[in-house]
């Protein structure tokens, strides 16, 4: 359980650091540079990639962490902005 605890913390901080582009047709997600990399146009079918929302899938992230970390009784480690 701890190490999953890791885990969604980094990958929560992943996720709030970085800014995603989708290919709707492909469903393949972009980090910015990647997109940028491909002229904000998936490498896999030329559709363009639109930037991608991932609001809920970070409050599911905190939603976990919080329920992880009580069930723990573990603190945060890290101050949260």
């Amino acid at each position: 359980m701890y190490r999953l605890l890791e885990t969604l913390e980094e990958r929560h901080e992943y996720e709030m650091e970085n800014e995603f582009y989708l290919c709707e047709s492909c469903g393949i997600r972009f980090e910015f540079g990647e997109a940028m990399e491909f002229g904000f146009q998936c490498p896999e079918c030329g559709t363009s990639v639109d930037a991608m929302e991932n609001t809920r899938l970070v409050d599911a992230m905190e939603s976990r962490i919080e329920r992880l970390r009580d069930e723990l009784n573990v603190e945060s480690e890290r101050v949260e902005a």
